[in-house]
């Protein structure tokens, strides 16, 4: 029936039933210091996937959901450094390498957003790129890394203003739940 369609859905996204009888209560088990999401399903179709849609969306998760046209990427911007081996045959063939790299984040799972050289800096360019889960990106990023032309890269995961104001409220929940360790 279409309850236990649901049901199997919220399941397998890592949701545990609190109630039995319609409607059906779910809660979100994981989260730091949030208060569980405690949602209502009814037998309607139309109001299940506008619950589900903004469920999804107030996670702020990190990973990709992908149901109903709802996707929450993850942003990262990945800073590159070349061989000096790397630099001189870019330089001597006039590689592109935005061209070079933008078929391997796609082949992943991801999407290249913005990609910029840098001069006199510690690397030589930094990748602004979505991913839908961290293992897409990590096998990306070790497909070129592991390609010999890059000597060291660092990662940032980068969050929007909104997921700011939301981690200021996670701390305005919990901060009386951790206290330092006491100074001498």
């Amino acid at each position: 029936s279409r309850p236990n369609c649901q049901s199997n859905i919220l399941t397998r996204l890592g949701f545990q039933k609190v109630g039995h009888a319609m409607p059906v209560q779910f809660s979100r088990p994981w989260g730091l210091g949030h208060e569980p999401k405690v949602v209502y399903f009814k037998q309607c179709c139309e109001t299940y996937l506008t619950v589900l849609s903004f469920m999804l969306i107030s996670l702020r998760c990190p990973l990709v959901i992908q149901i109903f046209g709802v996707n929450i990427m993850a942003l990262y911007m990945m800073q590159i450094k070349y061989t000096r081996e790397a630099i001189k045959d870019i330089a001597e063939t006039g590689s592109n390498r935005e061209d070079a790299v933008r078929p391997l984040i796609e082949k992943c799972g991801g999407k290249l957003i913005n990609f910029y050289g840098l001069v006199g800096q510690e690397y030589n360019i930094v990748l602004i790129v979505e991913f839908n889960d961290l293992p897409n990106y990590l096998g990306m990023a070790l497909s070129g890394i592991l390609g010999g032309a890059i000597a060291d890269w660092k990662t940032v995961q980068l969050f929007t203003a909104e997921e700011m104001v939301a981690a200021t409220e996670t701390y305005r929940a919990t901060k009386e739940v951790y206290s330092p360790p006491p100074s001498k």
